[in-house]
């Protein structure tokens, strides 16, 4: 797809979100805006390029890093609402899910941009989060009895 299109659709979105104060989509979008720097950041390593939409790698790393931290900590908010609301569900762990998918595309997005730079707390701490989410997730669906089977 068209990358400056992408990223200006994003942004526009991520902007009325947060005109509307609607956090679950402002938090869908600031993922997405995450996801879309990854692959800015890939496309730029394909090409030799030092600049995409306007931004260089640096940019695009500093803004990944952003959205990818706004999103879980929105999520992570989220969660603990619900949780506190409504306690341990079905829709409790399949939210777990969505929020470990997060920590796993910051992961991915520090492992992928890190190469060869002084990131390897960060790649490690992102990778360490993902992997608590995951077993957490794990350990709470055998606690409650659920299974997708």
């Amino acid at each position: 797809g068209d990358l400056d299109v992408a990223y200006k659709v994003l942004k526009d979105a991520l902007r009325l979100f947060t005109r509307l104060g609607n956090q679950k989509a402002i938090a869908v979008a600031s993922n997405n805006l995450g996801n879309t720097m990854l692959t800015m950041y890939r496309a730029m390593e394909a090409s030799g390029d030092n600049e995409i939409c306007g931004l260089s790698k640096r940019d695009v790393i500093e803004k990944g890093t952003a959205y990818f931290a706004y999103s879980i900590k929105l999520g992570e908010e989220a969660y603990d609402q619900f949780y506190n609301e409504q306690g341990w569900s079905e829709e409790c762990l399949v939210f777990m899910q969505h929020l470990a998918n997060r920590y796993f595309n910051r992961a991915v997005f520090f492992l992928t941009t890190s190469c060869g730079s002084s990131n390897d707390r960060k790649v490690a701490k992102a990778l360490g989060c993902f992997t608590h989410k995951v077993f957490g997730f794990v350990v709470s669906c055998g606690d409650c009895g659920y299974s997708r089977s």
